[in-house]
């Protein structure tokens, strides 16, 4: 298990499947701050699930940022109203 997997699992605290997550890795962060870890998830239902855990990772001094811009934000919104 590499480091973002083990960031995710521990500290988002999502039961999280090895092959749901494609790819984790440190990227260039900001001289003396901790690097931020790049995570690739199988499909955006994974996603969700970790996102949701925003709120709890922040309480631990961490945070997820999502990667969607904000047009593709209300487009997933309504496409899940609709199911």
């Amino acid at each position: 298990m590499g480091e973002g997997e083990k960031f995710i699992k521990d500290n988002a605290e999502v039961a999280i499947e090895d092959r749901e997550i494609i790819a984790a890795h440190r990227i260039l962060g900001e001289q003396g701050k901790s690097r931020p870890i790049l995570v690739k998830l199988v499909n955006t239902d994974v996603k969700s699930k970790v996102m949701k855990k925003r709120s709890d990772v922040k309480n631990k001094g961490l945070r997820l940022v999502n990667d969607v811009t904000k047009a593709n934000v209300e487009l997933i919104k309504r496409l899940s109203q609709l199911e």
